[in-house]
């Protein structure tokens, strides 16, 4: 984004909202002090979320902007989460502030179908309480990316300016606003009020940045003032008082309770109370209920609860009232279930543990998993044969609230709402109120059925959580590196050519091979747009589609890169200095510090293995230059006789990085010739420590982009992998795979898949698929 010098709005008070489709929030009202909403360091802590938690917030509010693509500042298509965090990282202001101004100006994170009118106008900014927005003397600042970039630019604006500007509010200054006297404790606060010179408009802001990213604890949590026996659910942003014993034990794990300050409780409204043990039966006057956890589940009449076998000293006897709030689920009838509440089986044959209720059967992966879910639960043995008579359902995952670690790794992270949320550090994890006891080890399988979540604070930097009698520092580097994934690509593009090569453009969706598909062999049902499975001696491709067809490389143009560095000559001995300003990349989520240094071979291995970006330019850099490496990256392809292929850099970015699946194929064949290269390629994990440390944290660890690579089960070892990934490319995997029946040996290679989700089940089913070809 190019630096402009905004300049204030001086004719125009902007505007409070223009749309008040605030969603219900859940703080209190009472506790809004109009002269402090947020901090100066909280305005501008830009790096409060990277480009990947702002698409996982907006994923996560199920936000039209999760899917948008637009114009931004600049003139530039991209995605609306790139558009906030370019904007966030120009001008030095919290993503967080822009968020919430668009939510509090125009609805634009909840509303599902927003206008065009609300899009343009996506910030307020530029338009007075009693303008047009069809004035023309503000159709310069119309445009979502242009409302975005002048929303957070007037606040570093007013930062820069606030000493010779008499009209910018200021802290500590009184002011009349809307007939309340206002005295601005902060800067940032003052500037609210410039921007937005009401006390309802900022008490709207206040709301949503409170119920947003002020809520400390996750959904799941159990919290107890100090010095009180009331025990709290948090669900949802509110606080549910559980009022007996026996609805904690039916439900939680007591162990798991928080000790928290009173005034932290205050922070949350009230929610429904949690007054019965989970699975009562309920009797209103009327009619029975079992409380299926919070779903008041009707019998279709008494002569079903007695057939179901409930005793009549089990029943409570409720008022209508006290049902108020619990929704209503499926009704029981005789032959609807035998066991309503559901049962934990264990097989006789294998141990393995399933959830049978209402016709379906869940498997639960492992032991915690069932205690997280089923406090005391005892299982039911049972044969194999009684899956028959249920259908398969998905898989159980830990329950809200349970705090998880993955073995062989040094992360910890919390449940909420499915997702895993990292906790970044353990000075997070101690003020939370956490206990080391309480965090449950599992297996890497096991974590990945909950999608990643916003990390606590939403913070990128990654340090270690680990009890004092292991490592305190050591991070585990975020794969893969690259943009975060849309959920679904829509309307892929067909490749524009120029003089027959590709010329692949900055779209933000992923190109496709126009025409009817060619193919090698037999055709495979899949989206993905060209792949190729060959014999690894003789490189014969046995199956294949779109081979020719050339598509961006993304990062898979780093195993070029790194053969062409090692075959120059590269000092792997050597330290090699960090200079943000010469080694930053975009998708920069490598962990070090501005006069941090790393041996060289330490940085080829974070390349490779984590497929971080910035080592790519740190090793260039060290080499010779960029240019020059890329020049030597394309010498290689045309000695190789590669007529289709071309890179651009060394990290796999620029779009005009790309080949086709054949000349990959020995691309790939030739860079493995270079045996320390396939030696990187084929490992799980790296460790390493920086030189010269900065930040007290000089321990890494790298874990393979490739997720197959953590599977113990699989019929074929891989002895060499590479991914990548941008939005234009889709996901990109190579790999060498070896049966572990015959030995026998195939490449695979995969370009161009627009399924992220489900990207390592098609990589395995492609690698299934070769050895069924023995």
């Amino acid at each position: 984004m190019n630096k402009k010098h905004i300049l204030p709005v001086l004719s125009l008070t902007l505007v409070s909202s223009l749309f008040p489709l605030l969603q219900a929030l859940a703080i209190d009202e009472a506790a809004f002090n109009p002269n402090f909403i947020i901090s100066d360091e909280q305005l501008e802590d830009s790096d409060s979320m990277s480009r990947r938690d702002i698409q996982i917030f907006l994923d996560d509010k199920n936000s039209t902007l999760a899917n948008y693509f637009t114009e931004d500042a600049n003139g530039k298509r991209t995605k609306a989460s790139e558009i906030i965090y370019e904007a966030a990282q120009e001008y030095k202001i919290n993503p967080k502030y822009i968020l919430v101004k668009l939510q509090k100006e125009q609805s634009l994170i909840t509303d599902p179908t927003p206008t065009q009118k609300q899009l343009d106008w996506a910030a307020g900014y530029g338009v007075c309480d009693s303008c047009s927005m069809s004035d023309p003397k503000i159709q310069k600042f119309k445009g979502f990316g242009k409302q975005v970039d002048n929303a957070a630019g007037i606040m570093r604006w007013y930062y820069e300016n606030t000493d010779t500007q008499s009209w910018i509010h200021k802290p500590f200054v009184d002011y009349i606003i809307d007939g309340q006297n206002v005295s601005p404790q902060t800067q940032a606060t003052a500037f609210l009020y410039t921007y937005t010179p009401h006390i309802h408009g900022n008490l709207n802001f206040w709301k949503l940045w409170n119920e947003w990213f002020n809520q400390t604890y996750p959904s799941g949590t159990l919290l107890k003032a100090i010095g009180s026996p009331d025990v709290f659910l948090i669900q949802d942003g509110k606080k549910r008082k559980i009022t007996n014993f026996r609805a904690l034990i039916t439900r939680f794990d007591p162990k798991l309770i928080v000790e928290v300050p009173s005034l932290e409780l205050s922070t949350y409204a009230d929610g429904v109370p949690i007054s019965f043990a989970n699975y009562s039966i309920l009797f209103d006057g009327e009619n029975y209920f079992l409380l299926d956890n919070d779903y008041l589940r009707p019998f279709a009449s008494a002569e079903v609860v007695r057939k179901l076998g409930y005793n009549p000293d089990e029943i409570i006897s409720v008022n209508k009232s006290d049902l108020e709030g619990y929704p209503m689920s499926a009704q029981i009838t005789t032959s609807s279930a035998s066991n309503p509440a559901g049962k934990v089986i264990e097989l006789n044959q294998k141990g393995r543990l399933y959830f049978l209720k209402d016709g379906v059967y869940h498997f639960i992966p492992n032991k915690q998993v069932a205690e997280s879910n089923f406090p005391g639960y005892i299982p039911e043995k049972a044969d194999l044969s009684i899956l028959d008579t249920f259908q398969e359902g998905k898989t159980l995952g830990f329950k809200d609230g349970t705090l998880i670690q993955v073995q062989g790794f040094n992360k910890i992270y919390v449940i909420e709402n499915g997702k895993k949320r990292h906790i970044p550090n353990e000075k997070v994890f101690l003020s939370l109120g956490y206990k080391w006891e309480n965090v449950i080890p599992t297996d890497l399988e096991t974590s990945l059925l909950h999608e990643d979540g916003l990390p606590i604070e939403g913070k990128q930097q990654t340090v270690a959580l680990q009890p004092a009698s292991l490592s305190s520092n050591i991070t585990i580097t975020p794969t893969p590196n690259s943009p975060s994934p849309t959920p679904t690509q829509q309307n892929p593009l067909p490749t524009p050519t120029k003089n027959g090569l590709p010329v692949f453009q900055e779209t933000g969706i992923m190109y496709e091979t126009p025409g009817v598909p060619s193919f090698v062999g037999t055709p495979y049902d899949t989206k993905i747009d060209s792949y190729l499975i060959a014999d690894y001696d003789s490189l014969q491709i046995l199956e294949g589609k779109n081979v020719d067809s050339p598509r961006p490389l993304a990062s898979l143009t780093k195993v070029m890169a790194a053969y062409t560095m090692l075959e120059e000559g590269l000092d792997r001995s050597t330290v090699s200095i960090y200079d943000g300003s010469r080694h930053k990349a975009s998708y920069h989520r490598f962990r070090i510090q501005n006069g941090e240094a790393i041996r060289n071979q330490d940085l080829l291995y974070s390349m490779l293995v984590s497929s971080l970006n910035t080592p790519s330019i740190m090793l260039a850099d060290s080499l010779a230059t960029p240019d020059i490496v890329v020049s030597k990256m394309n010498a290689n392809a045309k000695n190789w006789n590669l007529s289709h292929s071309q890179f651009a850099d060394t990290s796999g970015l620029d779009l005009q990085n790309f080949s086709t699946a054949r000349e990959y194929l020995s691309l790939f064949k030739n860079t493995l010739e270079n045996k320390e290269l396939k030696r990187i390629l084929s490992l799980a994990s790296y460790e390493y420590e920086e030189v010269i440390d900065k930040d007290t944290l000089k321990m890494h660890q790298d874990t393979h982009s490739n997720q197959l690579k953590a599977k113990t089960d699989l019929p074929f070892t891989i002895t060499a992998s590479k991914t990548g990934y941008l939005y234009e490319s889709g996901f990109n995997l190579t790999m060498v795979v070896q049966s572990k029946l015959t030995q026998k040996k195939y490449i695979i290679i995969l370009l161009g898949n627009p399924d992220y989700t489900n990207r390592f089940k098609d990589a395995e089913a492609f690698a299934r698929w070769a050895l069924a070809q023995q």
